[in-house]
């Protein structure tokens, strides 16, 4: 499987501007990732919020990813 990168912005966000919060998250394919992502954007935050998903190889494979 060769990488990928995506990335999920509004219209008229700059990707160049830099942001105020990263969230780091190691996950190996569960339904919680839903309820962890709507936490995080369901905070009170003012500023720019950037979040990466960190997913091991085997978890894409029993995911049917890989």
């Amino acid at each position: 499987m060769t990488g990928f990168l995506r990335d999920w912005i509004s219209p008229g966000n700059d990707l160049q501007h830099p942001f105020n919060a990263a969230v780091v998250m190691p996950t190996i394919v569960r339904p919680v990732i839903v309820e962890a992502l709507r936490s995080i954007f369901a905070q009170e935050f003012p500023g720019r919020i950037q979040v990466l998903y960190l997913l091991r190889k085997s978890a894409l494979a029993r995911a049917g990813l890989a």
